[in-house]
């Protein structure tokens, strides 16, 4: 399969994906909470590490400043919280907080945006789809971005 049948894909997709996935998420979140907040939180609990400021920057491929934005933002409403590296004073880590563990698992569990498409496909369909995302989910963590930050 060449580059250009899998590029046409993924851009086939983004549509479907945004008002299927993307638009009803962004619905359910707070007025204060954008994607990218949330998408950051979940990067984080998916790690299930601390991680330096440099590496969040990597993994989410922000630049200084928008880490620096993002990272605010996080720890304003007491999402994360930043320590200094006891061996290198210039190295920032980020841990998650409690706080943001409860806010993932009350959304998770109160989600309520994909019912109308989890109930207007079919137990096989629902499977397929399951291993899809799965299989998506294993290639993008082979990618060199994150292969190096993701133990």
């Amino acid at each position: 399969m060449d580059k250009y049948t899998i590029q046409k894909r993924i851009l086939e997709l983004l549509p479907l994906w945004h008002y299927q996935v993307n638009k009803p998420i962004k619905q359910l979140l707070n007025d204060d909470m954008t994607l990218e907040i949330y998408y950051s939180i979940l990067f984080l609990e998916w790690l299930n590490r601390d991680v330096t400021l440099s590496e969040f920057g990597k993994l989410t491929m922000m630049k200084k400043q928008q880490v620096t934005k993002v990272v605010n933002k996080l720890e304003e409403k007491s999402l994360v919280e930043r320590y200094v590296d006891t061996q290198n004073r210039r190295t920032v880590w980020l841990k998650l907080t409690d706080g943001a563990h409860s806010y993932v698992e009350q959304y998770v569990n109160n989600v309520s945006c994909f019912d109308d498409l989890t109930t207007q496909i079919s137990d096989e369909d629902k499977v397929k789809l399951e291993a899809s995302l799965q299989t998506i989910i294993d290639i993008f963590v082979k990618l060199p971005q994150y292969k190096e930050i993701i133990k």
